[in-house]
C-alpha cells in the first residue's frame, strides 16, 4: 500500500479554504492612568496615542467634537501571511517577545484598563481560518490581553 504523501505547510494552511493575511496591533486603554510610559516600558513606538480630556481628532489630525474619555495607546506589531506563519503562531511569538513585561501588561488591566490584540484578518477569496489552542488562550489570559477581530472576507 503506498504511503500517504506528506503535506507541505502551505498545503496544510489552505486545505478547506485559501490563505490569508493578517495584522496584529496592541491596543491599550485606561480610564485614569497615563499610558505615556508604555513606549519606554515595552520598547515599542505607538502609531497613535491620546490622553483622557484632550480634544478628539481624526487619525489625520482633523478636529472632532468632544474630548477623549480615556487614555489610549496603540502600536502595530506584525503584518503577516498564513503561508509564511499562521496567525496563531504569530500571536504566540508576540507573547513570547512580551513575556518579560507580562506583569506590567497584566497590571494595566487589573488597575481598570484594557489591553487587546486587535487583529485585521484578510481573506482574499473563499473561506479560511485558524485554530487558537487552549495553551495560547491561557497565555493571553495570563497577560490579561483580549482578542479583537476585524474580519475582511
Amino acid at each position: 500500500m503506498p504511503e500517504k504523501p506528506q503535506q507541505s505547510t502551505e498545503d496544510r494552511l489552505t486545505v478547506g479554504g485559501t490563505g490569508y493575511r493578517y495584522c496584529i496591533s496592541l491596543r491599550v486603554t485606561h480610564p485614569s492612568r497615563s499610558l505615556d510610559d508604555l513606549t519606554v516600558e515595552l520598547g515599542i513606538v505607538p502609531n497613535r496615542t491620546w490622553r483622557a480630556g484632550e480634544p478628539r481628532t481624526s487619525p489625520r489630525g482633523k478636529p472632532l467634537k468632544g474630548v477623549y474619555g480615556e487614555h489610549y495607546w496603540t502600536a502595530r506589531l506584525v503584518d503577516g501571511v498564513s503561508t509564511d506563519r499562521d496567525l496563531a503562531t504569530a500571536l504566540a511569538a508576540v507573547l513570547d517577545s512580551l513575556f518579560v513585561k507580562k506583569e506590567f501588561i497584566a497590571n494595566l488591566s487589573k488597575s481598570g484598563g484594557r489591553s487587546e490584540f486587535f487583529i485585521g484578518w484578510f481573506f482574499d477569496e473563499g473561506n479560511s481560518g485558524d485554530v487558537f489552542s487552549s495553551t495560547l488562550l491561557g497565555q493571553l489570559a495570563d497577560f490579561c490581553i483580549d482578542l479583537s477581530f476585524d474580519v475582511y472576507p
